[in-house]
């Protein structure tokens, strides 16, 4: 199990201007940077890191996280979740075997995996949940929910042949099904739980963690630009 090291600091989504270096030496690359906004490090083996292995070559490279030259710090979001991290690469090293000088490419295509499962498993389960609350009868709630089945659909159409396009109407799909999900709850979707978070219930956790959805992988509208450069021929 491997998570995605590809995003620093001080570059936001253009990843072709990454600072992180990978060295080859004998059979290892020695990986010196800083990655940010890491997803599941803390569960992951190793980190697929995106880094600069010559002045203009980006490579990725699977460096194993149980190195002591990789340091994991978690990042709070606005959920209260520590789910994100940052991470330290002081000199780690990762077998030669593993790195790809394609590096670029390979990023890209982890980006445009869209889990449409996960997303058709999220509405089932508020489908229950409205019914919970009594709701399932109310016609706007109703109209909301033949709206996100239809989008799940969309999507998973999208995945087979645009999985750049799904990307962006998952991630906005996403932000939407979160703001359903809290008006569902009516006043108990503004109450805080007695955890340790900003918000502890389920449909709480959706509502905040998907607001960022629309920034990572990369920006709704950085994919725009590359679906309009790609597909409609526009000049970049």
């Amino acid at each position: 199990m491997y998570c995605l090291a590809f995003a620093e600091r001080d570059h936001g989504s253009d990843l072709s201007a990454i600072q992180t270096r990978g060295e080859v030496v004998g059979n290892d690359v020695v990986v010196t940077g800083i990655k940010t906004w890491v997803t599941g490090a803390d569960r992951a083996e190793a980190a697929l890191v995106l880094c600069r292995t010559a002045l203009r070559e980006l490579s990725c490279v699977l460096v194993p996280l149980a190195d002591e030259a990789v340091e994991l710090r978690p990042i709070r979001v606005l959920s209260g979740d520590n789910d994100l991290f940052e991470l330290r690469f002081d000199a780690a090293r990762a077998p030669v075997s593993s790195l790809r000088s394609d590096g670029l490419q390979v990023a890209l295509r982890e980006l445009q995996q869209v889990h449409c499962s996960d997303l058709e498993s999220e509405f089932w389960e508020l489908v229950e949940t409205i019914r919970q609350y009594g709701r399932d009868g109310d016609p706007h709630i109703r109209q909301q929910l033949a709206w996100a089945y239809a989008q799940v659909r969309v999507i998973r159409a999208l995945m087979q042949r645009e999985p750049l396009l799904a990307n962006v109407v998952s991630s906005e799909y996403h932000r939407r099904f979160g703001e359903i999900a809290i008006d569902v709850m009516g006043p108990d979707g503004l109450l805080r739980s007695d955890v340790e978070a900003y918000a502890g219930s389920r449909w709480q956790q959706v509502f905040l963690n998907s607001r960022g959805e629309t920034l990572a992988p990369r920006t709704s509208e950085v994919q725009r630009d590359l679906i309009a450069e790609q597909h409609l021929g526009l000049p970049g």
